[in-house]
């Protein structure tokens, strides 16, 4: 669950961003106890040259948006993104 202020980390459950490598996140519950007016945003997001990452075993629910890999059409640089093994439950997008 999101703890301490909605909008640290830019409202994410967990993000990740600028040039970020070699990771793994497993068995981990996200969720968001509120909705995009009360500052939250993706669960899992990876932006600007994120690499080699891998989700797994994990739930993802009660979320506006689940995750977001990259940040525009410009941003070409994340790769090599690993989704196994997740429960997606009540997630708009």
């Amino acid at each position: 669950k999101k703890s301490g202020s909605p909008t640290s980390n830019g409202g994410d459950a967990i993000g990740m961003e600028s040039n970020v490598r070699n990771v793994w996140v497993d068995h981990v519950n996200l969720l968001a106890s509120g909705g995009e007016s009360e500052g939250y945003d993706g669960l899992f997001d990876m932006k600007d040259n994120t690499q080699y990452v891998t989700l797994s075993y994990s739930t993802l629910r009660n979320s506006g948006r689940g995750g977001l890999v990259g940040s525009s059409e410009s941003d070409r640089s994340n790769g090599f993104i690993t989704y196994h093994h997740n429960l997606y439950e009540n997630i708009d997008s």
